[in-house]
């Protein structure tokens, strides 16, 4: 029993030295989605890993800026915060919070909140969807990680 506890902490050991975070320290990852809620919406975001190695390794936390537009009556600008943690091999999953201004007929601050996934296909590209509060309440894009 004891040989075998010890292949199962040798081996977990293993597998998280030889992880990959999909959000590592100094990644940058600037995202393009296109929304669905109020109005169809598009929108930029650039996003930097300040903290990681936590949870396990397999969290980190990133802050960054956000660009967007509806078209219609709204043009947004704000920061963000994002928590990110990787659940399974090549999906960064994410949660936070962005404090912005919309501007252009409504003029007003607000507080959003979005929940996330990006599937990443290599090391630089990947597919995200995002549901939360802002100028979408869905929104489906790309993001490329440099």
């Amino acid at each position: 029993m004891r040989k075998f506890t010890l292949l199962l902490i040798v081996a977990f050991m293993a597998i998280m030295a030889n992880a990959q975070n999909t959000f590592s320290k100094k990644d940058n990852i600037l995202s393009i989605g296109v929304g669905f809620g109020y109005n169809v919406a598009i929108d930029a975001k650039w996003e930097i890993n300040v903290l990681d190695g936590i949870c396990n390794g397999k969290g980190g936390i990133g802050v960054g800026a956000l660009l967007g537009t509806d078209f219609y009556d709204r043009f947004a600008l704000g920061a963000q915060s994002n928590f990110h943690y990787e659940f399974v091999d090549n999906l960064d999953s994410y949660v936070g919070l962005s404090l912005g201004g919309d501007f252009w007929n409504s003029n007003h601050l607000h507080l959003g909140a979005q929940i996330g996934t990006r599937y990443y296909f290599n090391n630089h590209w990947a597919i995200m969807g995002e549901i939360g509060y802002g100028l979408s309440f869905v929104k489906i894009g790309a993001t490329y990680k440099f």
